[in-house]
């Protein structure tokens, strides 16, 4: 049998490709210390249209999904969730977990406190969209705030423990009636 360049050439590369690839596929591997993930989803919002009943709405859709170790006590997934909706759409302001209380007549529920930047001191005192003022203007910013914020806390998918509601503060304080969101009150999955 003649060898060709190929034959002769295959050996070779066989004994180096052989390494790389277990080397790369080590490094896959989930090390044995690292616990088991939960994924817990961030929504937003999109405007559609609702062809049975004739209408344009505005509905929540799955928009990323963030990994925390499901070995995490409540308070700590909440706290994850937070702070990734506040890098992800609402430019680094605060959202603090307030509490958690078990309420009744809707059980395990969390107080979100949306805190603005000590700089703040009123409406136009920022550059826009880095206070809490401007994500509560205008009907679809303020849908899509709204949206976002329920959604993605009281998380309607999640099979996994989680909290059965959720009520909205604004510097402390409950959020009453504003114009363009709706987050006042207690708001149940």
């Amino acid at each position: 049998m003649t060898k060709t360049r190929f034959n002769q050439f295959a050996p070779r590369f066989a004994l180096l490709l052989i390494p790389v690839l277990l080397l790369c596929e080590c490094r896959r591997t989930v090390p044995a210390e690292e616990g088991r993930k939960a994924e817990l989803t961030l929504y937003t919002s999109r405007d559609t249209f609702l062809a049975d009943k004739n209408l344009h709405s505005t509905v929540p859709v799955p928009d990323r999904t963030i990994a925390v170790d499901s070995s995490l006590i409540l308070e700590k997934k909440i706290r994850a969730m937070a702070d990734s909706l506040s890098a992800y759409y609402f430019n680094g302001l605060s959202i603090e977990l307030a509490g958690l209380d078990t309420i009744p007549e809707a059980g395990l529920v969390a107080r979100i406190d949306l805190r603005e930047k000590e700089e703040y001191s009123g409406p136009g005192s920022l550059p826009s969209y880095q206070s809490w003022y401007d994500f509560f203007q205008g009907s679809a910013g303020g849908t899509n705030t709204t949206i976002t914020l329920r959604e993605s806390f009281l998380q309607p998918g999640y099979e996994g423990s989680w909290i059965n509601g959720v009520i909205f503060l604004y510097q402390g304080e409950p959020i009453g009636e504003w114009d363009h969101i709706r987050l006042q009150g207690l708001i149940r999955k």
